[in-house]
């Protein structure tokens, strides 16, 4: 899993510049993160096209959800799945 977490830090952006604003197909609620089962890989904050997630100063991440559009990249790209898509 270690070396996931290495790979996803390093590895080139996956989204393209001129992204789109289409929700995920699941997306009802927003994203819910899960500090427990965050490694801090930083892959989620690499990949994410508005840039709506940031690191804090401990280390762990912030999701600003005024910001997101919800497409669903970071729980995707996520190695240790501690962003899922919380389904109203």
């Amino acid at each position: 899993m270690f070396i996931k977490a290495l790979i996803g830090l390093f590895r080139k952006r996956q989204t393209l510049k001129g992204y789109e604003r289409i929700p995920h197909k699941d997306f009802k609620g927003k994203v819910h993160y899960d500090q427990k089962k965050c490694k801090k890989s930083y892959a989620c904050v690499k990949n994410c096209p508005p840039t709506a997630i940031k690191i804090r100063k401990d280390g762990f991440i912030e999701i600003n959800h005024e910001v997101c559009i919800r497409c669903g990249i970071c729980t995707e790209i996520c190695p240790t799945k501690a962003l899922r898509i919380e389904k109203k």
